[in-house]
């Protein structure tokens, strides 16, 4: 979950009904996704919309591909404070590139009651951990059946950027 402690979501102002609940992301770089529970709102180049169901009530949302903003309306029925609190305790974000980009990400969170007022911005920041690297030589190898071995690879380099102790490593031929 982006968010464990709610408070904002209470904060409606008496008398009061949510009107929105907005996730802003910013760093996005490559296939990524909004999570709510199992449902993936891909944080691309296309507007997107659609509804999502947790806490027991239905949320319809659009997604802005202008500032990665995806917005969620409640449905015909105010929400309850425990299903407005769901829906922010069920976001997550998921990189589904085979390669992530290292960065940092902002997650901006507000939530909006039907006067208009804005409760709350929480940011979160998510560093990504960046792959490790392998060089081999660029020696061309010649092997003949039935001879010796030879070195396949006589110089190896291994390197981490986010991370100086390697825990351990498995090579395959």
């Amino acid at each position: 979950s982006l968010v464990t402690q709610l408070a904002p979501v209470a904060t409606v102002e008496y008398g009061g009904t949510l009107s929105t609940i907005s996730v802003a992301v910013s760093g996005v770089q490559d296939a990524e996704n909004l999570r709510v529970g199992s449902t993936a709102i891909g944080l691309g180049a296309s507007n997107t919309t659609g509804s999502v169901a947790v806490g027991g009530y239905t949320w319809s949302y659009a997604y802005s591909a202008v500032g990665h903003a995806v917005t969620f309306t409640p449905g015909v029925t105010a929400p309850t404070t425990a299903q407005s609190q769901a829906l922010v305790q069920a976001l997550g974000y998921t990189d589904t590139a085979q390669n992530p980009t290292a960065g940092t990400w902002s997650f901006a969170i507000s939530v909006t009651d039907n006067y208009g007022t804005s409760t709350l911005t929480d940011n979160v920041v998510i560093n990504a951990e960046a792959a490790p690297t392998l060089s081999l030589g660029t020696t061309t190898l010649n092997y003949t059946a039935g001879h010796s071995g030879i070195s396949v690879a006589g110089a190896l380099s291994l390197a981490d950027t986010d991370d100086t102790n390697i825990k351990g490593a498995r090579i395959v031929i």
